[in-house]
């Protein structure tokens, strides 16, 4: 029997540094939602914790949302 989690169970670090919200969302564990409304209220800033692609979709930056969870946007941003 194999005893790892399948992938709809299982999502590791991630490997690159922006993802597509639903990707971001099985990381993280923010719904859809969530990450609509932190955009919509300006939470997230575009250039910061989210970028748009040339194609229009919306990519999350990992490493701007650690930035925002800790407080360090506020210093960044200073």
């Amino acid at each position: 029997m194999n005893s790892q989690p399948s992938n709809s169970e299982f999502v590791g670090p991630p490997r690159f540094r922006f993802a597509l919200v639903r990707t971001f969302c099985l990381a993280s564990g923010y719904s859809p939602k969530a990450v609509y409304r932190k955009i919509e209220r300006g939470d997230w800033v575009q250039g910061r914790e989210y970028r748009k692609a040339p194609d229009g979709r919306i990519l999350i930056d990992y490493e701007g949302v650690q930035r925002w969870i800790t407080g360090l946007h506020r210093a960044a941003s200073n």
